[in-house]
């Protein structure tokens, strides 16, 4: 890995504006304090929730970088990042066969096995999960048991009934039923039903938040509104709901249907399609579609990450033919079971991106993209009413 000289400050202010000026000297130095009651009142930290047994060690939440005050190394503030890198951190998983992913504050490992082979899969996790608390341990670092959570997924068809537990530290975690996965509420079979249930919870709330002021508002800031708090989160992360059962999708479309009616300020009975036409709002199935067709885009056009640009790939013909200017994608996957496998990326994007006109797939920009593909699934919806 190459070493690079790194402007501290810049980094704050890119990753966690806004920084207390206080943190910083005029020379853009770190300030440096001698006594721990003039560090807390200088950079005005809390001490986290965090905070190890011993005073030695405040590890600040929230922090894409943490830092870490040694109270007892001349009270000084020191940039964690200087010597801390999560390298070591993915070669630990590496070695034990383990997939991670980390975030800011958070890391999660994915292990993925075939039923005859649960148990060598437990151990190779509780191996791991041994070997990253060392590392945390070697690091001042501390690994957080009780947040810690474990979900295993499996089909909803299968009667193998297996309740696993791991180990973590002094700690036994148990399974859960349902764990939050960047705003996604993903449950053990993958049904998506409790996510369903907490977006249309949250979406209703909003919708009821608006309405107790929509007599003071008009027509375009009630629009407005209801883009913010509900349509932002009917389409977050909504390409995970690609062929759900029409039970869970038209829970999500009357919630939609709802919203509608708010800004037009029509009764029930009125028909949802007239409303959603004068809205120029796509149902929720064609919204599903329309998000997964513009990943699609940008993994042809090179604007997506690798590991979903290699599920994917373009298809090229063996000789020359006038199909291979037309961008289509080579159908890779092969789905055996109807309800995980065609809900996939892999089987969904080319299936989605085949069928549609050459001149949707060759639009040079992803804004005329989205236009021409929002106005060809309009279409396509409305006139087929």
């Amino acid at each position: 890995m190459e070493s690079r000289e790194v402007d501290v400050e810049d980094i704050f202010r890119y990753e966690l504006a806004p920084i207390p000026p206080s943190m910083f000297e005029d020379n853009s130095d770190i300030r440096i304090t001698n006594t721990e009651s003039t560090l807390k009142r200088k950079l005005q930290i809390e001490q986290s929730a965090r905070t190890t047994d011993k005073p030695r060690v405040i590890v600040t939440d929230g922090c894409t970088i943490l830092w870490i005050i040694h109270c007892l190394l001349k009270r000084i503030v020191q940039d964690f990042g200087d010597g801390f890198s999560s390298a070591p951190l993915q070669d630990i998983t590496a070695a034990h066969g383990v997939q991670s992913i980390a975030y800011a504050d958070d890391t999660q490992l994915y292990l993925t096995f075939n039923p005859s082979d649960r148990d060598d899969a437990l151990k190779r996790m509780e191996a791991c999960i041994t070997d990253i608390r060392s590392w945390c341990r070697s690091n001042m670092l501390v690994l957080n048991e009780k947040k810690t959570e474990f979900i295993y997924f499996s089909s909803h068809f299968s009667n193998a009934a297996w309740n696993p537990t791991i180990k973590v530290g002094n700690s036994t975690i148990h399974p859960v039923s349902h764990a939050r996965n960047l705003g996604m509420t993903m449950d053990s079979s993958m049904r998506m039903t409790g996510h369903v249930q907490c977006l249309c919870k949250a979406a209703l709330h909003a919708i009821r938040m608006i309405g107790n002021i929509r007599q003071y508002l008009d027509q375009k800031t009630t629009t407005m509104l209801v883009h913010a708090f509900v349509t932002s989160r009917l389409d977050a992360c909504n390409s995970l709901l690609f062929g759900l059962p029409d039970n869970l999708i038209n829970k999500i479309q009357r919630v939609q249907n709802i919203a509608a009616r708010l800004i037009l300020r029509v009764p029930r009975h009125e028909h949802i399609t007239p409303l959603l036409y004068q809205l120029h709002w796509l149902p929720i199935r064609q919204r599903i579609t329309f998000k997964i067709l513009l990943l699609t885009y940008k993994v042809i056009n090179y604007m997506a990450p690798d590991f979903i640009s290699e599920l994917a790939p373009l298809h090229v013909p063996t000789r020359a033919l006038r199909s291979a200017s037309e961008q289509r994608l080579e159908i890779t996957f092969r789905s055996s079971t109807k309800f995980y496998g065609d809900r996939s990326f892999a089987f969904a994007a080319p299936h989605l991106w085949n069928g549609l006109p050459n001149s949707i797939r060759s639009a040079s920009s992803v804004a005329s993209f989205k236009s021409r593909l929002k106005t060809y699934l309009f279409r396509q919806h409305f006139l087929s009413v």
